[in-house]
């Protein structure tokens, strides 16, 4: 993989290699111009698509391979200086070989010597009439078929393509939403290389190349004079400067601004091209989640796009991979770098990756609380009648003996039922309850639920029947619950009353949160009515 890569990048190099331009009357043509030949006639059934300022893009026909196919080519009249970088360009798209940047299949001249490359023809729209039909909201379906999870794959795989160029030492340098197609089954492409740059080539042999390639269709309907080129509301501080030194980061800051037009369906800075690029340089632009109005920008993308988009390059993420690292985190539910959340913000990202193991872990730790509550203030209650009991006078000792009596039998009964367990089991049992009971809810239940079954077979008794009704009265399981619900046992005669309530209404679904709410209540209301008047 390695010794492809190297490869690769000797033939990117190669492209602008100055040896290898012919001397004398044909260094106008260049080195790729002179090593192609006249084309066949090979492409038929022309059909115009595009005209920019310096070349067009046509719908042909390829009669050799049999398939519909998009041609650039320079447009007629165009001064022969152009024709080697309008061949550099098609070259080094070609060697991007990557899913998401457009495919060169064939470079030529046409009968009247003009180059052209074919390319694979898309279906679609390109990201920027996508982004216009979104913000003028006309489209009733273009919402559904873009919503902010879809944009934000989109640009996942651009900066897939970006990293990839990168690898190869290439800048792109001109990317807007209008560069980019978005086809009709997912695909997505990076186009017009036209501006792209070697990283390390040095430019002043190519100063005559790049006076006259300052193409009106490259500026986003824009003309812009002098040494700028790119696009304005997508070009970085630097790429503006004279002398500013691009870089890797300057692609980084036009995919924050691409990041900032699909959360927010508009460019990081508009008006003319002097104000765009005034904004630029003095950094003046607004957080997307203060820009949009109808559209939320969560606080976690809100803090990526104004890292990428820092003035000082410096600033910015150093690799379009951390870039694309922040937002595959947000749409995995993790929280971003750059916002620094603290805790409160990670615990309810983390409610929100587990949403349905919290929801259940809360109702049973709840349940539990609230009935353990219940118990021990029950067993408060029979205390205080049993000291009440003792204190009264000689007149009320046969209540007091009644009492008494109610609690040894109650004892006696727990006691014989805790007796038919193993001193194993219980040990067993005690301990897996306690070290699980808080860690793993569910499995505790579940653990206690075994545990009784396994009573049943040695003791068959109502108590450890209605024992199970309880654990599958808070696993919300109401109808196996009253199975084994006895309306004789007076331990839990209560509960067994709210299993039978709410029985048709989970129909073996969990309880919705009104009817927990509910639940709640009538649990307190039964603990109220236990209280002595």
């Amino acid at each position: 993989m390695e010794d492809k890569f190297n490869e690769m990048a000797r033939c990117l190099t190669s492209l602008y290699d100055e040896e290898a331009t012919p001397k004398g009357d044909c260094a106008t043509a260049g080195a790729i111009y002179s090593e192609l030949n006249d084309s066949e006639t090979r492409y038929i059934d022309k059909e115009v698509l595009a005209r920019g300022g310096m070349k067009k893009i046509s719908k042909v026909f390829d009669t050799k391979t049999g398939r519909i196919v998009a041609m650039a080519e320079l447009r007629a009249n165009s001064p022969e200086e152009l024709y080697e970088p309008f061949l550099r360009e098609g070259r080094l798209t070609a060697l991007l070989e990557h899913p998401n940047i457009i495919t060169v299949h064939d470079i030529g001249l046409l009968a009247d010597g003009r180059p052209f490359f074919t390319m694979d023809l898309k279906r679609g729209d390109s990201l920027g009439v996508i982004i216009e039909k979104l913000q003028s909201n006309k489209d009733p379906d273009i919402n559904r078929r873009f919503p902010q999870v879809k944009l934000l794959e989109i640009f996942l795989k651009l900066c897939d393509a970006i990293s990839f160029a990168h690898s190869l030492n290439v800048l792109h340098l001109d990317l807007k939403p209008e560069n980019i197609q978005v086809g009709l089954f997912g695909e997505v492409y990076i186009c017009d290389w036209g501006l792209a740059k070697i990283i390390g080539f040095n430019e002043c042999e190519a100063q005559a190349f790049d006076d006259i390639l300052l193409n009106p269709d490259l500026l986003n309907n824009m003309t812009l004079t002098g040494e700028v080129k790119g696009t304005p509301g997508y070009m970085a501080p630097e790429q503006i400067e004279k002398h500013g030194e691009k870089s890797c980061r300057t692609d980084v800051y036009a995919l924050g601004s691409l990041l900032y037009a699909l959360l927010t369906h508009r460019p990081p800075v508009e008006g003319s091209a002097e104000e765009i690029i005034k904004k630029t340089l003095a950094g003046g632009i607004i957080p997307p989640s203060k820009a949009c109005c109808r559209y939320s920008v969560p606080k976690g993308l809100d803090a990526v796009v104004m890292n990428a988009l820092a003035n000082d390059p410096k600033d910015r993420y150093n690799s379009v991979a951390l870039l694309r690292n922040e937002v595959e985190l947000y749409l995995s539910g993790f929280s971003t770098s750059a916002e620094n959340a603290g805790f409160a913000k990670e615990t309810l990202l983390f409610y929100k990756r587990n949403q349905t193991a919290s929801q259940i872990t809360l109702f049973a730790v709840t349940l539990i609380v609230l009935i353990t509550g219940m118990f021990i203030r029950r067993q408060q209650l029979d205390n205080q009648e049993i000291r009440s009991a003792h204190d009264m006078a000689e007149t009320r000792r046969h209540h007091a003996e009644v009492a008494s009596e109610r609690y040894r039998n109650e004892l006696v009964r727990n006691t014989r039922l805790m007796g038919s367990l193993s001193g194993d089991l219980k040990v067993e049992a005690q301990e897996l309850l306690r070290s699980l009971i808080f860690s793993d809810p569910i499995l505790a239940i579940d653990i206690a639920i075994q545990r009784l079954k396994f009573l049943m077979t040695i003791d068959d008794t109502t108590r450890v029947a209605s024992q199970l009704g309880y654990c599958y009265f808070i696993k919300q399981d109401f109808t196996t619950a009253n199975e084994y619900f006895n309306p004789d046992n007076e331990a839990f005669i209560d509960i067994h009353a709210l299993s039978l309530k709410y029985e048709p209404l989970n129909n073996f679904d969990l309880l919705t949160v009104n009817q927990v709410c509910a639940l709640f209540a009538d649990l307190s209301l039964s603990e109220k009515d236990r209280r002595p008047m």
